[in-house]
């Protein structure tokens, strides 16, 4: 498929999502359709392409993050199923991430941009993607060193809580696909800012991190709970304790 087609459906997507009345069904069944047509690669190209343009276009890498997700889950449905093709352009695709990220740096909005698109796909976004993150906040970290304070995290949290409408399941959701772009000490530590929030959803979103593939983090988070709020845990995350426990 074409470069230029690509660009152009992204350019429309973009406009759509710019309007704030979420995308449509056309929109959404695009990037599916692009995984078939075997263009994923291709969209992380152009993504990266126009994050190293002078003046990158903000909603035109949101849009080729949007068409990411839609492709990836697509494909990740197909490996799941047995498509071994799939499973190979799940591979190409992080290939071409690592390859990209060794030739330039990108910023943080970027690369958050890219690991989200995995999360909500529900794959890993590799290790080398997870560095790139760390090492692109550090850089920015000490070109304007301003640490957040406990209360300003806290009021963070706060504020996503209601903008979710105090759901722990969604507040869970779009933290773990920010926590998705850090390795997992970094999301060990988010679990533990969670579980020692004065929200109560917040700490209830913790749980979520419980269930993570890596060892380390789901103990983590476990602990927290255990030890956070002065080791008090509501009967609502005891009860999820003991569905999830099987």
């Amino acid at each position: 498929m074409p470069r230029t087609a690509i660009a152009q459906i992204a350019k429309l997507i973009g406009q759509e999502l710019e309007s704030g009345a979420g995308p449509s069904e056309q929109a959404l069944a695009t990037g599916p359709m692009l995984a078939e047509a075997g263009a994923t690669t291709e969209i992380v190209e152009r993504l990266f392409a126009e994050a190293q343009r002078k003046r990158p276009n903000d909603l035109m890498m949101h849009a080729y993050a949007f068409l990411l997700e839609g492709a990836l889950e697509t494909l990740r449905l197909h490996a799941n199923g047995g498509d071994v093709s799939a499973e190979h352009e799940i591979g190409e695709v992080h290939n071409r991430v690592d390859h990209a990220l060794g030739q330039g740096d990108f910023a943080p909005e970027v690369l958050m941009l890219l690991a989200s698109a995995f999360a909500r796909a529900e794959l890993d976004p590799g290790r080398s993607l997870q560095e790139a993150m760390v090492s692109a906040m550090e850089a920015r970290s000490e070109l304007s060193p301003a640490a957040s304070s406990a209360e300003e995290i806290s009021d963070h949290f706060a504020g996503l809580a209601a903008a979710l409408d105090n759901d722990p399941f969604a507040i869970y959701a779009e933290l773990a696909s920010t926590a998705a772009a850090f390795p997992a000490e970094h999301q060990a530590a988010m679990a533990g800012a969670l579980s020692g929030s004065d929200n109560e959803a917040v700490r209830e979103a913790a749980l979520g991190f419980a269930l993570s593939p890596d060892p380390a983090v789901s103990s983590a988070a476990l602990v927290a709970i255990a030890q956070g709020r002065a080791g008090l845990v509501s009967n609502r995350v005891v009860d999820r304790l003991v569905r999830v426990r099987p």
